[in-house]
C-alpha cells in the first residue's frame, strides 16, 4: 500500500496491465484529492465500498454511496472527493490500464 502525504489517499494495486488498471483505494480525510482533470484516451470507474464520494463530472455534482458505480467517459473533465468526516473505499478501475 502507499500513501499520500499530503491528502492521507491510501491506494493498493489489484491489477497493473496495459489493458486494466484497478486499484482500492481510501479517501481517508475530507476534501479534494486532485485538481479537476480529464483523461483523454482513458475511462475512469469509481466503485464506491463504503462511505459517501462526491463527483464534479463535466460541471455536474452528484453524490454517490456504498455501492453506487460512477463511469467518467475519456476526455472528460471531472473531480472526485471525500465530502464527509469519515473514510470512503472505492475501487478505481482504468481501462485501458495506460
Amino acid at each position: 500500500m502507499i500513501e499520500h502525504p499530503r491528502t492521507g489517499e491510501q491506494v493498493e494495486f489489484e491489477v497493473e496491465t496495459p489493458e486494466c488498471l484497478v486499484m482500492r483505494t481510501t479517501w481517508t480525510r475530507p476534501g479534494q484529492r486532485a485538481l479537476e482533470h480529464a483523461h483523454p484516451g482513458m475511462e475512469e470507474r469509481f466503485e464506491i465500498l463504503s462511505g459517501t464520494a462526491a463527483f464534479r463530472i463535466h460541471g455536474m455534482e452528484r453524490l454517490a454511496q456504498a455501492g453506487d458505480v460512477v463511469t467518467v467517459s475519456p476526455g472528460t473533465p471531472h473531480l472526485a472527493w471525500n465530502p464527509g468526516t469519515g473514510p470512503v473505499r472505492l475501487r478505481i478501475t482504468m481501462t485501458p490500464g495506460l
